[in-house]
């Protein structure tokens, strides 16, 4: 028997139905892989909050987010103070404490990708960092003076303040509420504004607020690297809300935000991860990056 072939109109019900198919698949396997992908940064964020306890056990004290002071062995960041305990060893091994990050002496191991800081949602797009491009956060200010390339690194600190902003700035709200410098981990023996004392270590039970409302580490959409020390490297400082909305691309690595909908993962001195929404209300935000604040925060609030 002669089998009848398909006409135009059959042909193209077909194709529009798988047309329809594929439009109702694809946004299941989109939300699929973003949800593998969210779970892998959160469990990067976690491997970085249970090294923060690690070295806390072992040195009794919590580690500087970055090194400042004369002469040498300064912008070492705290993922550089982490390395043993997340499994680099040998990148410890290879660094020199001695010299700064954009050193040739370190441009190997600086330029060493580390999963661990790596948030897979983030797009291989973005370029790394070198240090012509990296703005020095303290006097002399210019660029690092090296040819280093680094790493990328889409995580960093909280040492609880912002930077000097003009009047208006949504940068200065932080500032203005809590003072600064009131984080956990900081860039020691710094002027505090407020009082003009210096900044010096903490231990975990020496966080009033407590550990669990305290953050610890945040991610963000780009940074200026995992071994740069400093604001847009192994520090964050405080917008309005968890994640950067501001259409300037050029503050994406100093403040916390994601390419995950709707927030941003944070880590909290006591090892646990949550995901803060964009809407997070703004006080109870800021009461999350301050250690001495004395909130009163429940947990239906974030």
């Amino acid at each position: 028997m002669k089998r009848r072939a398909f006409t135009l109109i059959e042909l193209l019900v077909v194709i529009s139905i798988i047309g329809v198919l594929i439009a109702l698949l694809l946004p299941a396997v989109q939300g699929a892989r973003e949800a593998g992908r969210a779970t892998q940064c959160k469990n990067n964020i976690k491997q970085l909050a249970l090294a923060i306890q690690s070295y806390h056990t072992v040195k009794n004290i919590l580690p500087m987010s970055s090194t400042s002071g004369t002469g040498h062995g300064n912008y070492h960041s705290v993922i550089t103070m982490l390395l043993p305990y997340i499994e680099q060893q040998s990148l410890l091994t290879s660094y020199n404490f001695f010299m700064e990050p954009y050193d040739p002496a370190n441009g190997t191991t600086v330029n060493t990708q580390i999963d661990t800081m790596i948030c897979p949602s983030v797009p291989l797009t973005m370029p790394r960092k070198s240090a012509s491009q990296i703005v020095i956060p303290t006097p002399p200010g210019g660029t690092f003076p090296g040819a280093s390339n680094f790493a990328p690194g889409h995580y960093a600190a909280n040492w609880g303040g912002t930077r000097p902003a003009p009047n208006g700035d949504p940068r200065a709200d932080f500032a203005t509420a809590n003072n600064t410098y009131r984080g956990a981990m900081l860039t020691v023996a710094v002027v505090i504004p407020s009082n003009k004392m210096l900044t010096r270590n903490w231990r975990i039970e020496q966080i009033p607020d407590g550990s669990s409302q305290t953050i610890a580490l945040g991610e963000r959409k780009d940074g200026f690297g995992w071994a740069v020390g400093g604001y847009g490297g192994s520090e964050f400082d405080v917008w309005t809300q968890p994640t950067y909305t501001d259409p300037n691309p050029l503050f994406l690595p100093v403040y916390t935000g994601s390419f995950h909908p709707g927030g941003a993962h944070f880590a909290y001195f006591d090892g646990s991860v949550r995901f803060l929404k964009s809407s997070t209300n703004k006080a109870t935000w800021y009461a999350l990056l301050t250690k001495d604040g004395k909130e009163v925060i429940s947990a239906d609030s974030y």
